[in-house]
């Protein structure tokens, strides 16, 4: 069995050598207009799959969903890719649980494949599109903005305040949470917020797809179809964020 992990190893290796795909490839700038909105077909290529498919199973090579896919690694790539541009591709079964850190919340995990589509989404659909659009200081999900430049702007304010108030103690800060947010998105109005970004309607329709997923017997907060983002998908972080970006 090591033997043949090892050469699956050395079969992927070799795809990201031919295609150049590194750990961390640097989504290039795409500036879409709604003359000239981003396509599925520049999204999905090959080069890109292959990308994607490295950055799912990151640390989780030798789990044996992984070993199983990478014996016909190429093939299976390739029909995936089909199935994306034939407009066939179809979110496989769901699997929701519980998990209990930073607090207890209900995760809906995809399959392989799914999170190969979702990764291609993020990078060079939802991040080009919706970053543009977000406040300088919404820090989430967004490469380079992580927690050290977070509370660098926030002691740059804080002391800038402070001197304002003569250095007292005057001043507020407003910590807040909306209760169940992933599920509580309505997907009518988070749908109509995708539909006006500047991509064609082969990508959109991806994205109701990978929206609608998210039905009453996902999600367990309600009863009826229609609302909830499934908390675990690359997607859905992307799309809560530009959700509230209007309150931001």
């Amino acid at each position: 069995m090591e033997d043949l992990i090892f050469h699956f190893r050395g079969v992927i290796m070799s795809l990201k050598a031919k295609y150049k795909v590194k750990p961390t490839v640097p989504v290039p700038e795409r500036v879409a207009t709604k003359s000239n909105p981003i396509t599925l077909e520049e999204v999905f290529t090959f080069e890109h799959i292959v990308e994607g498919y490295h950055n799912a199973i990151k640390n989780k090579t030798d789990r044996e969903y992984s070993i199983k896919y990478e014996r016909n690694i190429m093939r299976n790539l390739n029909l995936l890719k089909e199935k994306i541009l034939n407009g066939k591709y179809r979110m496989r079964r769901l699997i929701r649980f519980k998990v209990y850190e930073p607090k207890e919340r209900e995760v809906v995990a995809d399959q392989l494949e799914d999170k190969i589509v979702q990764d291609v989404l993020s990078k060079y659909v939802l991040r080009p599109l919706i970053a543009p659009k977000l406040i300088y200081d919404n820090y989430a999900s967004q490469p380079g903005k992580g927690n050290l430049l977070a509370v660098q702007r926030l002691e740059k304010f804080m002391v800038a305040f402070a001197k304002d108030m003569n250095w007292t103690n005057a001043g507020w800060v407003l910590v807040c949470d909306i209760k169940k947010y992933f599920y509580s998105i309505d997907h009518a109005a988070y749908l109509s917020m995708i539909d006006e970004l500047y991509m064609d309607d082969k990508l959109k329709a991806l994205m109701h797809h990978q929206t609608e997923v998210c039905t009453k017997d996902i999600n367990p907060y309600v009863d009826i179809d229609g609302k909830g983002l499934c908390i675990g998908f690359q997607t859905s972080q992307w799309g809560a964020i530009y959700y509230l970006n209007g309150l931001d």
